[in-house]
């Protein structure tokens, strides 16, 4: 598959490639030690090849649907390299070795635990096996260049049926409120120029009192969020956003990257 013979991606997709991507670059980043990046990128040259990867997910629970994750022989032995610990393949491409298809296949995994926990839909599950190029004609690829010692590329393709639970339905036409409904809409205008105290998390920790009794100042708190990985935009406690930090004019501010909706109660 190829990027760009798709369609715009839509912003709910582009905020689930966001999950993914930073999933990557977080469990690569432990283990290689140092910082690794994982940003979209056009489709690379050669990027499919007779002995390319494949490996699918399935998500289930508060959002269901196949994710696909396609390799290229070169990019799926420098994950391996890099999840094994052995030296970065060099000169002639060798066909994998189970064992370095294993390999992949855990790291995705653990990838896959990563974003099962920072989803913004509750209670994903996510299982991933080897498996086959999808026959989906609706799927929407993506290409993610991942920084290791050497660049390594990978596919997202997300199937029809993940779009559909990711997208809010299109084309219909909002009922006319009346009678109660009606109510309570003039009644929430009138609360929309009330301002509201949002805060940024960047983090947490729990701590026993007598640590904390003993803080002092240039004491260091190590939180439970690394660097890469976005911060959190409370309202009132509750969580409603994620994004990147940014310096606007000598301020922080936030990017924000993914939208909390939440879940109606039935």
């Amino acid at each position: 598959m190829s990027a760009s013979s798709s369609p715009a991606i839509a912003p709910e997709v582009v905020a689930h490639w966001k999950v993914w991507s930073d999933g990557f670059a977080s469990v690569l980043s432990q283990i290689a030690g140092k910082p690794v990046q994982a940003e979209p990128t056009p489709a690379p040259a050669g990027s499919t090849g007779e002995h390319d990867l494949w490996f699918v997910a399935h998500l289930a629970g508060g959002l269901s649907g196949d994710l696909f994750f396609h390799l290229a022989e070169l990019s799926a032995l420098l994950l391996a390299a890099a999840f094994t610990g052995e030296p970065t393949p060099e000169g002639e491409v060798q066909q994998l070795s189970a064992e370095q298809q294993e390999a992949v296949l855990e790291l995705l995994r653990q990838v896959a635990g990563h974003v099962a926990t920072r989803l913004p839909q509750p209670g994903v599950e996510i299982q991933i096996e080897a498996g086959g190029a999808p026959s989906d004609p609706q799927a929407v690829p993506q290409w993610f260049q991942l920084s290791l010692v050497s660049l390594a590329s990978i596919e997202l393709v997300a199937s029809s049926g993940l779009l559909h639970a990711l997208m809010p339905s299109v084309g219909e036409t909002a009922p006319e409120l009346t009678g109660e409904k009606a109510t309570l809409s003039s009644q929430l205008d009138t609360l929309m120029d009330v301002e509201l105290s949002v805060a940024l998390r960047f983090g947490g920790r729990r701590m026993i009192l007598r640590d904390i009794l003993d803080l002092c100042a240039g004491a260091v708190v190590e939180l439970d969020r690394q660097v890469q990985e976005p911060v959190d935009l409370l309202l009132d406690g509750r969580l409603v956003a994620r994004g990147d930090v940014v310096v606007v004019d000598g301020n922080y501010g936030l990017r924000v990257t993914q939208i909390f909706v939440p879940t109606p109660q039935p």
